[in-house]
């Protein structure tokens, strides 16, 4: 039977166990970079997570030693009891980090239907919506770029991005699909529709089209690529192309209710495993293909092909591999990658090249 002896005590213990394991998690998601459960913004202001972590177990140890110090030196609770009133209080540690992490991203989430540009005409695409940006003054046919937006894209980072290419005179198509869009077959015919659309128009040179997903779009402009000859090329930006086991990894890039919907969205797992993109990566023949990734992403898909840096792709033919390419983008996992200041240049100067 448990007997905790001194109630001032059992409390004092549970808020300094309380206190103390907030600390420490903080301490940790910081040394880890664990947006998960860092209360501060892992990239910006990660030190404060330290030193939030160490004033908790600074304050909680002197505040409880100093407040039961008689106690603690007279018969008290046993070893039963002080560990079941260190359990709940470190559980409940975790579950408020959790829950103000999620609290706290899902104010910042981006809600918008359609991806908001500072210009743009908006066109009929099918299932999905279009923003049709064109700069002023072009002398001559330009290139474009297609931006798939998915339910699961950042839309406000593609939004923005779009208004980059355009300022640096680019023709820039950014394409929304919501849930009710992302369903097979039917998904397949987005991406031809705003190609279609886009070598009809006299601003557009018909051999500079090109596109650009992010994660399971990323899968989708790779997939529909391989079958129309329009685009040029491929850039996928954290490239999810097959499906993998849920892991602590995805606390490193997401709030837990945010990583349970990335796991376990069986809407997202049916359209991966339908879209199945590596299987398809040959017929991209010389097309060339950007995978673009965050240096801490551990959920992208990686391989060796080209200069790539992680497991190969075994089904990639020799001329498909020698026109694949990546590249990384420092200090950045899989959800930040597009707040990058320097991903549009990058990606912009790679498609001069390519297109």
């Amino acid at each position: 039977m448990l007997y905790f002896v001194y109630t001032e005590l059992a409390v004092g213990y549970i808020l300094f166990s309380f206190l103390s394991s907030l600390g420490v998690l903080q301490i940790v998601a910081a040394h880890e970079r664990m947006a998960g459960l860092a209360l501060f913004d892992r990239a910006r202001h990660r030190m404060w997570g330290y030193v939030l972590g160490a004033a908790l177990i600074a304050t909680s140890t002197w505040a409880f030693f100093a407040s039961q110090w008689w106690r603690i030196l007279t018969p008290g609770p046993a070893g039963a009891e002080l560990s079941l009133l260190y359990a709940v209080s470190a559980g409940g540690a975790l579950v408020l980090t959790l829950a103000l992490v999620s609290i706290k991203r899902r104010a910042g989430s981006d809600t918008l239907a359609v991806p908001s540009m500072t210009h743009g005409q908006v066109v009929p695409l099918g299932a999905a919506t279009g923003v049709l940006s064109i700069p002023g003054g072009l002398e001559s046919p330009g290139p474009a770029l297609c931006l798939l937006c998915g339910p699961w894209s950042d839309r406000s980072s593609i939004g923005r991005m779009a208004d980059q290419i355009v300022q640096r005179g680019w023709i820039a198509l950014l394409v929304a699909l919501d849930r009710h869009a992302y369903t097979f077959p039917e998904i397949l015919t987005v991406l031809p529709a705003a190609t279609s659309l886009l070598t009809k128009r006299p601003e557009v040179d018909p051999n500079g089209v090109g596109a650009v997903g992010y994660d399971l779009d990323a899968g989708l402009a790779i997939r529909s690529a391989c079958c129309d000859k329009k685009v040029k090329a491929v850039a996928a930006l954290a490239p999810v192309l097959e499906r993998t086991a849920p892991s602590l990894d995805l606390l490193r890039d997401m709030s837990f209710s945010q990583a349970w919907s990335w796991a376990y969205d069986h809407q997202r797992s049916r359209v991966l495993d339908e879209l199945h993109p590596l299987d398809l990566l040959p017929r991209l023949e010389a097309r060339s293909l950007l995978l673009v990734y965050g240096a801490n992403d551990r959920l992208a898909w990686r391989t060796e092909v080209g200069n790539g840096p992680a497991p190969s792709a075994t089904n990639v033919s020799p001329l498909a591999a020698a026109a694949i390419s990546s590249i990384d983008v420092p200090g950045l996992g899989h959800t930040d990658l597009l707040s990058s200041p320097v991903l549009t240049e990058r990606l912009l100067s790679w498609f001069e090249e390519h297109l």
